[in-house]
């Protein structure tokens, strides 16, 4: 048994008909505090689905799927194609890669979060997706974030956040950094008593999503503060949808539609099809404490907080108070590792602190850091470290479809620290397997201080590729790589003063 999952629909039906026999439909109406609004323009509605809606549904033209004349959005939806991704307890980690774009005033000054602040959020993301508490089971997601200021007044308040012209388009579009390979994140005041949002972000199956207009608007009291907001956009931008999807005064469809899910009713036999396309969450209504088939507030009463009363209030992606949010369903899970890899890969990180578990490096930027990293004992990995041992490293792998000629290159302004890179044919004795490295090559960046270098892929052969310091401390990176050689690929390096004649 997963966490909390609940395998047993006669244990949901029992668990209901306690509840209905011991509490009766008054005391719903008995409410320790009302439900906030977040994610929606209030309590009844919600930003990230109705903007999806008011610009047209736009979807990745792959909606050959129709589950009985409910529509989906890719393979994904497909339960026999997201069954496989719901991950173990040691499947691989899946690491997306994060920028936190934090608004300032044109002084630098009155900043919508602190550096203190994003630590904490980041830490709090951390515990949600991973097992740590052990009440729920280990998403096998991570994170790698990098955080900067911007000072621009302009957007230190987004009062409109409506189509077609919102605010935070044209400040997405003067700031947005790669978004086809950072998911960016906004930090800002989205003026909740004007819209009611909290939180707005960008399904994947969306265009806008590896896009500048795309990514997630987070109010900064709820990035500030202990709050689940973050996690439920993230949630949204990884391919889930609301838990109440389908079936709810909230949207919903009409209950003849071909997309209705039996609100309060786990283990429907069609709900893997319709709904939110998971059949192990709750179609939990966000007003499910005055809805008509409802019998009382599972979260607000403590005692009685467990998805097998008929609701989810506890789930990151339903709408019950923030407190009680804390679990992802398996399928959900699942439905992230899937839409991931299939819509937005380019935010999946291969990045690894060893050779033998590396994952695959994308053609175009790629961020990272070595902060954290560290190095293989006794081992001198390149004949770029110049006899030296104890350099910290992080390792990609890279397999040639068509052969030719690779440039990796470290020149990018993104790279903080005086770096290398190089490029072996196998894990072991990485010296002795090396094709080559950026050292004794034209470099480039501030001062010829960073590493670049071509060298010629055989089709179908697996590479490793190493990033490292070359002197000082570690730091964070941004390695270019370009299939097509370094025709185009970079401005003309710079020769590293030491190589000057």
């Amino acid at each position: 048994m997963r966490g909390k999952s609940w395998k047993s629909p006669w244990l949901a039906l029992a668990a209901v008909l306690i509840g209905v026999a011991t509490y009766g439909e008054s005391a719903v109406r008995q409410l320790e505090e009302p439900l906030p609004a977040e994610d929606g323009m209030a309590e009844d509605d919600c930003g990230t689905d109705r903007r999806w809606q008011e610009s047209g549904s736009p979807g990745m033209g792959v909606q050959s799927l129709s589950f009985g004349g409910c529509q989906t959005q890719g393979t994904c939806d497909d339960p026999a194609v997201r069954a496989p991704f719901i991950p173990e307890w040691n499947s691989p980690i899946r690491t997306v890669t994060l920028q936190i774009n934090v608004l300032c005033n044109d002084a630098g000054t009155a900043c919508r979060s602190t550096t203190g602040q994003v630590a904490t959020a980041l830490l709090q993301l951390k515990n949600h997706f991973d097992d740590l508490s052990l009440v729920r089971d280990d998403s096998r997601i991570r994170f790698l974030a990098f955080t900067r200021f911007i000072n621009d007044s302009r957007y230190m308040s987004l009062p409109n956040l409506s189509l077609p012209n919102p605010d935070d388009f044209p400040m997405k579009d003067q700031y947005a950094l790669s978004p086809a390979t950072l998911l960016n994140i906004w930090v800002t005041d989205m003026v909740p008593a004007v819209n009611g949002i909290r939180g707005l972000s960008t399904y994947p199956w969306d265009p806008l999503a590896t896009q500048p207009r795309g990514g997630i608007l987070v109010h900064f009291q709820e990035f500030n503060t202990p709050s689940e907001v973050l996690t439920h956009e993230i949630g949204h931008a990884l391919g889930l949808w609301h838990t109440h999807r389908g079936g709810t005064s909230q949207e919903g469809e009409p209950q003849c539609h071909p997309c209705w899910e039996s609100t309060h009713f786990l283990f429907d036999p069609n709900a893997d099809h319709v709904g939110d396309y998971c059949s192990d969450t709750y179609a939990t209504d966000p007003q499910f404490f005055c809805a008509p088939t409802s019998t009382f507030d599972t979260c607000i009463s403590p005692s009685y907080r467990f998805s097998f009363f008929g609701w989810d209030p506890e789930n990151f992606m339903a709408f019950g108070p923030l407190r009680c949010r804390e679990r992802f369903s398996d399928q959900q899970m699942g439905r992230m590792h899937c839409w991931s890899q299939d819509a937005v890969p380019g935010w999946v990180t291969g990045q690894s602190d060893t050779c033998a578990v590396a994952g695959p490096i994308h053609v175009g930027r790629n961020y990272g850091t070595t902060i954290g990293a560290t190095a293989t004992a006794g081992i001198i990995e390149s004949t770029c470290d110049d006899g030296a041992d104890g350099l910290v490293d992080v390792w990609y792998s890279y397999v040639s479809q068509n052969g030719g000629p690779v440039t990796l290159s470290l020149c990018g302004t993104g790279t903080s620290f005086d770096s290398q890179v190089s490029v072996h044919t196998s894990c072991g004795s990485p010296q002795l397997n090396e094709v080559g490295c950026s050292e004794s090559r034209l470099n480039c960046g501030l001062n010829g201080s960073q590493g670049r270098m071509t060298f010629q892929a055989t089709a179908g052969q697996t590479y490793f590729i190493r990033v490292t310091n070359d002197s000082g401390g570690p730091g964070d990176f941004e390695l270019l790589m370009c299939e097509t050689g370094s025709a185009g690929c970079e401005p003309p390096p710079k020769i590293r003063p030491a190589q000057l004649p």
